[in-house]
């Protein structure tokens, strides 16, 4: 078995790192949802819809965990609407009604005051070093690698 390198070390602990974050805010964003019937990835797919989108544009934007369930789910509590694609048969468009609009800003303003109140806290005025540094690299980058040896940014 190959060893890591002491940069894939660090690396390793960026990501896992990220996990745990991602985990915590997963749960904040559940906490900040929940009183309006909502869960995080419910949110992230009505947050993508700001005009007719594909199902495949949103999992584009948010990822494609399971999109096409919950846009089902969406639909079944009114809160988006499926319509006939104008320029694709079998794909249609996802529209917010006029209950997910409302369920959509309720659900942005608890994030905003959530995320002014937390920002305060932390001290948050400048973009953290290693976001500004990794950001670039894996906009795009895609799930994974997709060979040994790939690079994210290819």
């Amino acid at each position: 078995m190959a060893r890591r390198t002491l940069e894939a070390d660090r690396l390793t602990e960026v990501i896992l790192e990220v996990f745990r974050v991602n985990g915590r805010l997963l749960g904040a964003d559940d906490r900040l949802t929940a009183d309006s019937g909502q869960s995080s990835a419910r949110w992230q797919i009505v947050g993508a819809i700001r005009r007719p989108e594909t199902a495949l544009s949103v999992a584009r934007a948010r990822g494609p965990a399971r999109q096409s369930g919950t846009a089902n789910i969406l639909e079944a509590a009114r809160l988006i609407d499926f319509q006939d694609n104008p320029t694709h048969r079998r794909s249609r468009l996802l529209q917010l009604t006029c209950r997910g609009k409302q369920v959509l800003d309720v659900i942005l303003s608890r994030q905003v005051a959530w995320t002014n109140e937390f920002g305060r806290r932390r001290n948050l005025s400048g973009r953290h070093p290693c976001v500004r540094g990794a950001a670039p690299r894996v906009r795009g980058g895609g799930g994974g690698p997709r060979s040994v040896g790939s690079s994210l940014t290819e």
